[in-house]
């Protein structure tokens, strides 16, 4: 590989998938450092399957969400057909979830992001083809950003496109979701998740299902659902709120909060102390 594409001067390589070889490479124009993927001989080289990615590579780049990684270019320098995506710092949701679940709180929070970006991608015509934890990233700052949105196809090799409707990715979202809570992927007659994970409200029960299900009869839309899962994320919020006012003890962050009002007591105390001592001789 050469030192340089264009203006990004390559840093050292990522990996490889099925879209070619991945590099961090730096973009000397912007300042921002670069995920690029190099787009291997066999798809390079043949005339259909290189307009058929650049059509699909067009129609991902123009999308703008902050749970989709952005594609930022699609460029070519020395023979060389290249893709250059945000360079994204954090771990696969695969790794975070590691087999466990996670806080359903948090689960619904990444979920109704990602159901989020599902809808904008498909009013812009675009189907993701691959919701999966290992095409996920969550950043430290706890956002979801979903990889390669559109070119699912070429993620798996590039040899014929993926049959995949829309209603297959929010089938996706589902089994994202129930991995989540759950800690483990759905079976074929998977069992709600409240009842292999105690902690799970039962309110999201009938959501999975129903995502889980879709299809082009139920026509469960990406923004319904995440209107639900917020609608839901709201509930539960209410619900720790209620048990911190029934509780006993006073967090200490509201003990923390009366030291203001201690202290402005305590000055106008001294300064009518003050006042009487000079005035009331």
């Amino acid at each position: 590989m050469n030192e340089t594409l264009g203006p990004y001067r390559i840093l050292e390589p990522m990996g490889s998938g099925g879209l070619g070889d991945v590099y961090r490479a730096r973009d000397t124009r912007h300042g921002r450092t670069v995920a690029i993927k190099v787009i291997p001989p066999d798809i390079r080289d043949d005339p259909e399957r290189r307009e058929r990615l650049l059509d699909d590579a067009r129609a991902a780049a123009a999308l703008s969400h902050p749970t989709i990684a952005t594609l930022y270019e699609v460029g070519e320098d020395a023979g060389e057909l290249f893709l250059v995506f945000d360079f994204l710092a954090g771990e696969p949701l695969a790794t975070v979830i590691g087999g466990r679940p996670l806080h359903p709180r948090r689960a619904v929070d990444l979920a109704a992001q990602m159901a989020d970006a599902v809808a904008d991608a498909h009013a812009a015509g675009v189907v993701h083809g691959d919701i999966t934890p290992a095409n996920v990233i969550v950043t430290p700052r706890g956002t979801a950003k979903m990889l390669d949105c559109g070119l699912a196809a070429w993620t798996h090799g590039g040899r014929h496109r993926v049959a995949t409707t829309e209603h297959d990715d929010v089938a996706a979202l589902g089994a994202l979701l129930f991995e989540m809570l759950t800690g483990h992927a759905p079976s074929e007659a998977p069992e709600p998740p409240s009842t292999v994970n105690a902690t799970v409200p039962a309110e999201l029960d009938e959501i999975v299902a129903r995502a889980l299900g879709c299809t082009a009869a139920s026509d469960y839309a990406p923004a319904t659902l995440a209107a639900e899962l917020r609608g839901v994320s709201a509930v539960l919020e209410e619900r720790s709120r209620a048990v911190e006012r029934e509780s006993p003890f006073v967090p200490r962050r509201r003990r923390r909060s009366l030291w203001p009002w201690v202290v402005v007591a305590l000055v106008v105390a001294g300064l009518a102390a003050a006042g009487w001592a000079i005035y009331g001789r």
